[in-house]
C-alpha cells in the first residue's frame, strides 16, 4: 500500500508451512526467524487466538 513506510515492530520469517503452523499455534514464534519485539507474538494471539 502507498505511503506505509513505517518499520513493523515484530516479524516472523519462516516457510510457508511453518508460518500456518505458527498461526495455528502448533509452533512456537522460537522456531521462526524473529525480528523486532518477539512478545508482540503472544501478545497478538491473545487478540486473535489461533483457529
Amino acid at each position: 500500500m502507498p505511503g506505509l513506510t513505517a518499520p513493523a515492530d515484530v516479524e516472523a520469517a519462516g516457510t510457508a508451512c511453518d508460518l500456518a503452523l505458527l498461526l495455528r499455534g502448533r509452533v512456537p514464534p522460537a522456531a521462526l526467524r524473529v525480528e523486532g519485539d518477539a512478545g508482540l507474538l503472544t501478545y497478538w494471539f491473545t487478540l486473535v487466538p489461533p483457529v
